[in-house]
């Protein structure tokens, strides 16, 4: 964002993701909650970023 200090919505959605995968040890892949964010996040960023949460939490764990 302009401050450099706050995340975009895709920044957030994304850390929410590892966060979830992480905890529950599942992908949100197929969820379609867009983001609480005033604009919400288009479903195939969403997707994308599901995905790549998945991909990156398997991958640090060695799932």
């Amino acid at each position: 964002m302009p401050d450099h200090s706050h995340p975009t919505a895709a920044g957030s959605y994304l850390a929410g993701a590892v966060i979830w995968s992480t905890l529950m040890k599942e992908s949100l892949e197929g969820n379609t909650f867009p983001g609480g964010c005033e604009k919400p996040l288009p479903p195939e960023v969403t997707l994308k970023l599901q995905k790549a949460a998945w991909d990156v939490t398997k991958a640090f764990f060695r799932w």
